[in-house]
């Protein structure tokens, strides 16, 4: 089982991913009309922060791998505040029975009470 990324974007969004690709696909699935390539996506996403907002976001060059795209795409939009960590939740499972606990039986001697002289 891989451990899932929990996210918050900027507008509120929650994304649960189990890879930083994941991610940005949550990203690109939100977004109308936009391309069906991730690195494509990444671009423009990219362009859009630097003309819209005028902030640059690190998505990696063009011949680099996908995956290594996003996670630098991930890590900027972190760095940058777009997106939240949000802690995954808590994991409920039902509580497990408690064995009791054996009782320790003392020896005769240390059992009994003593006057004090």
């Amino acid at each position: 089982m891989t451990p899932s990324l929990f996210f918050v974007y900027v507008d509120g969004r929650e994304i649960e991913a189990s890879s930083p690709a994941g991610v940005v696909e949550a990203l690109r699935a939100a977004e109308r009309g936009a391309p069906s390539d991730l690195g494509r996506f990444l671009d423009v996403l990219a362009t859009r922060a630097a003309l819209r907002y005028h902030i640059t976001i690190d998505v990696g060059g063009p011949l680099e791998a996908t995956d290594a795209r996003c996670r630098r795409a991930l890590a900027s939009l972190v760095k940058l505040g777009w997106l939240r960590v949000n802690k995954p939740p808590a994991a409920v499972w039902p509580p497990r029975e408690r064995r009791p606990t054996p009782v320790v039986a003392l020896p005769a001697e240390a059992a009994t009470v003593t006057p004090a002289a």
